[in-house]
């Protein structure tokens, strides 16, 4: 076989990995958005069929669900519609990778700002979650939010060339690797606070005697395992699609095959990506609990509560049991 025939089997190789590749991600990404469809469908139906006092709260959630619904969606039809313009159109698979380049216009750089703004509001309001389980230590935000920006800063420098020129963004894709860095960076810091607060609050119920009246303690346990279910899938893979990027430059011999991996690991990266709002199952009155014990533990006052204490504590359980009534009708 001869170097042009070697060079063509090559490029023959590598444009039907590619549109695999490619066919495997945009259908990953179709299933994603049906189940967030879904989703989003019955969670705004159970708003709807919750009596009023029950919805207090809830309604920026499901505003923030139907947002991230529509940049998913229209970041996964203008991917469809990029992948069936380069496969209509192309004759060959050689001819796949050339259509491809071409075709990757607005429509591409679109799609990727509207997954760059997807994944920057689901850290934001993961950032948002961890100042509200910790209101009352205002300096364990900076490091979080310090990472949070950025990120954004890693993502408008890894965007900005593509303005100009869609296919800049082989030249940029060490932005890219640094704004998915600070992006698991900041997933794994937060869910590590998130966590932490949420065992420190199963701990403080029981020593107040709540766990064991109103089933609290198998509440937050179930809140801290997905919590940690969620992030530890996304960190895994958030990781290895950033070094995949990292160590990817243009016109390398292997360059297609990191490409694949590209897609390999970005297709699962979209499933697993999601805030999580862990507030919607802690009572309202907890944090005040968390707050007055941990008051009378500095002070060195005796740990026997007063009546105020009391009073917030019977708020706690009657938050609870108020949802659990609420969700039984």
């Amino acid at each position: 076989m001869t170097t042009k025939e070697e060079l063509a089997y090559t490029y023959t190789e590598a444009g039907n990995a590619i549109a695999r590749a490619m066919l495997a991600y945009v259908t990953i990404r179709l299933v994603a958005f049906g189940i967030q469809t879904f989703m989003c469908a019955y969670g705004l139906t159970v708003f709807l069929e919750t009596p009023k006092p029950g919805r207090q709260g809830r309604l920026p959630y499901i505003i923030i669900n139907f947002v991230f619904l529509v940049l998913s969606g229209v970041s996964s039809f203008a991917d469809l519609r990029y992948f069936f313009i380069a496969t209509f159109y192309s004759t060959s698979p050689e001819d796949f990778i050339i259509k491809r380049e071409s075709q990757n216009g607005r429509l591409g750089f679109a799609a990727g700002v509207l997954c760059v703004l997807t994944s920057l509001v689901g850290d934001g309001l993961m950032l948002y979650r961890c100042c509200v389980v910790w209101c009352d230590r205002r300096l364990i935000w900076v490091l979080p939010a310090l990472i949070y920006i950025a990120s954004i800063v890693f993502s408008i420098l890894f965007l900005h060339p593509m303005i100009e020129d869609v296919k800049a963004a082989w030249t940029n894709l060490t932005f890219g690797s640094l704004w998915t860095f600070s992006s698991v960076a900041m997933s794994i810091l937060v869910t590590a606070l998130i966590a932490f607060r949420l065992i420190q609050a199963r701990i403080r119920l029981s020593s107040l005697g709540v766990a064991d009246t109103t089933k609290t303690s198998s509440m937050y346990t179930g809140v801290l395992a997905i919590l940690i279910e969620s992030a530890l899938p996304f960190t895994i893979i958030g990781i290895g699609y950033a070094i995949i990027m990292a160590v990817t430059q243009p016109y390398q011999d292997d360059v297609l095959k990191k490409e694949f991996a590209n897609y390999v690991f970005f297709c699962p990266l979209l499933l697993f990506r999601g805030p999580f709002t862990a507030d919607d199952h802690i009572p309202s009155n907890y944090w005040k609990v968390v707050d007055r014990e941990s008051d009378l533990d500095n002070e060195g006052e005796d740990s026997q509560l007063s009546a105020s204490d009391l009073e917030i504590v019977a708020g706690s359980s009657r938050d609870i049991q108020e949802r659990e009534l609420v969700e039984k009708t």
